[in-house]
């Protein structure tokens, strides 16, 4: 804008002097060709043009005004009336010559239009030069980087820096230690390890538990037992796994026992003794067991029993089993007697307190046996230790060569004590029209090893016969003393 105002401003100055300039010729042309004595007029017009011009700077249109003044003084002669009109189109085109100057402008516009000098807004390519900053920030953020790894390295060597500093700390901490000896509980934590001392002999209780984890695989059991009438009693059981697959389904144990009774009427008779062997097999729906014993000279008795699961309900109370049972005797006095078959099937209900059997039994030829029995658990304590149960039982024959038999009741109840050491039972059972049985029987430990695989037992019993055909009988007591060793 400056250099516009600058422009006009210059032409606003040539075209005023360029004016002056015409105003002053044309003075001088006209007192020249006008009168000859023109002394005077050239000089006073002269000096007039003069001031024509310079009031023409004053006005930008002083054309009019010259007119006038000229027509003025040359209206004092009446001849260059004609003249005067003349010069009108003479006047108009010195007006017409301001219009260039005023034109002139527009082209001296050109010559700042060079604002060429805005072509030192070049500089501004400066905003270019942004664009080599924006460079600059890439390698900005890759020092960015490098600066934390740096900081922790001078936090490494304050750090060494500070440490002097934290012993000062510690200074108001040695009042703390000093409450904490005062407290004796360290002195019961002392005592407390001293406890611990004891748990290692746990510990060493607890090495047998992992031992009982793996079943015994067998047994040796001796017991004598003495009884109220003078009969004697004592015999040895031993019994040995000596294989099992791998599946825990087939095994094959061996037995023996000998058993020698002595009594006032018989005397010291000898010692009876029975040796025999097991194969079993065993799942979750069927089992088989088929065995063999014999004594000395006497033969042998061969069995074999199996059953199967054809039934049984999602929760496992109700179930439905067949059963087969086969028996024969060989050699001895007896000979080899006839096969004894037994084939029959069985009903079961189990829950936490009730089992419930039905069983139906035959033998060709022989009729059928039925049997109905249940047990139900009235009262059990809160231990699980004490409870009473209540029995009965209905059974019948029928069919064959005894025919059809009166169906025989069986009922009964019984007390029962279980502890870690201790068992006892207390029990009735009974028949209408034939009296009832009562029995006390009881075990005691006494004596049991480390490893729980020996122990020693002493076991009583008493029993007698109340109310019946014959009456009541006198009581049947016995007592025993029982040492077991459980094989590895």
């Amino acid at each position: 804008m400056k250099v516009t105002m600058l422009i006009l401003l210059l032409c606003l100055v040539l075209a005023v002097s360029a004016r002056g300039g015409a105003g002053g010729r044309g003075g001088g042309g006209r007192n020249s060709g006008g009168r000859s004595s023109g002394g005077r007029s050239a000089g006073g017009r002269s000096s007039g043009g003069s001031r024509g011009g310079s009031r023409s700077i004053g006005t930008s249109r002083s054309a009019p005004s010259r007119s006038i003044s000229r027509a003025a003084s040359k209206s004092h002669a009446r001849a260059p009336a004609k003249p005067a009109v003349r010069n009108p189109p003479r006047v108009q085109p010195r007006p017409a010559a301001p219009k260039p100057s005023f034109r002139a402008p527009p082209k001296l516009q050109p010559k700042p239009a060079p604002p060429r000098p805005v072509s030192p807004s070049k500089p501004i390519s400066k905003p270019k030069a942004p664009s080599p900053p924006k460079v600059v920030p890439k390698p900005q953020p890759k020092p960015a980087p490098p600066k934390p790894v740096t900081p922790p390295k001078p936090i490494t060597k304050p750090a060494p820096a500070k440490a002097p500093s934290p012993p000062k700390a510690p200074t108001p901490p040695k009042v703390v230690p000093k409450p904490q000896p005062k407290p004796s509980v360290a002195k019961a934590a002392v005592k407390t390890p001293v406890k611990p001392v004891v748990a290692p002999v746990n510990v060493q209780k607890a090495v047998p538990v992992k031992v009982e984890t793996k079943p015994p695989t067998g047994s040796v059991t001796v017991n004598q037992n003495f009884a109220s009438n003078g009969v004697k009693k004592i015999s040895v059981d031993a019994n040995k796994n000596v294989f099992q697959s791998k599946d825990g389904k087939h095994s094959v144990d061996v037995n023996a026992q000998a058993t020698k009774i002595q009594s006032k009427a018989q005397g010291n008779p000898k010692t009876d003794v029975t040796v025999g062997g097991q194969y079993s097999y065993n799942t979750d729906k069927t089992s088989i067991t088929a065995s063999a014993n014999g004594k000395p000279r006497q033969g042998v008795d061969l069995n074999v029993d199996a059953s199967h699961t054809v039934l049984q309900s999602k929760n496992g109370r109700h179930s439905v089993d067949v059963t087969a049972s086969a028996a024969k005797h060989v050699g001895g006095e007896q000979g080899t007697t006839k096969t004894d078959l037994t084939m029959g099937g069985q009903y079961k209900y189990n829950n936490d307190k009730t089992q419930v059997t039905a069983s139906a039994n035959t033998k060709p030829g022989q009729g059928v046996d039925l049997k109905l029995g249940a047990e139900h658990n009235v009262w059990q304590s809160a231990n699980q230790r004490h409870s009473i149960v209540g029995n009965a039982e209905v059974s019948k024959h029928m069919g064959g060569p005894l025919g059809n038999e009166k169906a025989q009741v069986d009922f009964g109840g019984k007390y029962k004590y279980e502890g870690d050491k201790t068992q006892f039972t207390a029990g009735v059972n009974g028949s209408p029209g034939k009296g009832a049985t009562a029995s006390v029987e009881a075990r005691h430990n006494l004596y049991q090893s480390v490893d729980k695989r020996t122990r020693v037992d002493v076991s009583g019993g008493v029993s007698q016969q109340i109310g019946g055909p014959s009456g009541n009988s006198r009581p049947d007591a016995n007592i025993g003393i029982s040492l077991t060793h459980d094989l590895p």
